[in-house]
């Protein structure tokens, strides 16, 4: 399991992935507008395009099995 504060910090990032996906970005403009590295999005963004339904909570349970 994630420690308690990555937990929260995944959750915020998950949630801001999912509102971008939503609007069409690609991985590389979100990587550029969240100021990350985009392979340390990547999963993140994967899971948010392949379960596009999935609250951020649920999207976080996916990433720690």
């Amino acid at each position: 399991r994630l420690p308690f504060g990555a937990f929260f910090l995944n959750l915020n990032r998950l949630a801001q992935i999912q509102k971008k996906c939503a609007k069409g970005k690609s991985l590389d403009q979100m990587a550029e507008e969240l100021e990350e590295e985009k392979e340390k999005l990547r999963p993140l963004y994967e899971l948010a395009v392949k379960y596009p339904d999935r609250t951020a909570e649920e999207l976080l349970e996916l990433l720690e099995k």
